[in-house]
């Protein structure tokens, strides 16, 4: 695999990696960079939240957020609920009195 496939196919992997590469081309090293590797880690499972919402509490603007995501998780069911299905072969479809 070439270099600039790899950084493509695996880009948070590829920050993690320190490579070289020697003047004439034809050979290359790398290493973990374990430094990076333990920011990453420590940043794990992390949220950033971007927000115009100025003053507000941090706890405040999450709590909004939780919110969203579960009106948003509401709205998604509803609406699949609504999704015509096809009938059964040979069944003519339910009709709404």
């Amino acid at each position: 695999m070439k270099l600039g496939a790899a950084r493509a196919k695996a880009p948070a992997a590829w920050r993690l990696i320190d490579i070289a590469v020697a003047d004439d081309g034809t050979a290359f090293s790398f290493a973990l960079n374990r430094t990076k590797l333990r920011r990453v880690r420590q940043r794990e499972g992390r949220y950033l939240l971007r927000s115009n919402l100025c003053g507000h509490d941090p706890a405040q603007l999450w709590q909004f957020y939780i919110q969203l995501v579960e009106i948003e998780a509401g709205a998604g069911c509803r609406s699949r609920a609504r999704t015509p299905r096809r009938p059964a072969a040979g069944r003519p479809p339910a009709r709404c009195p």
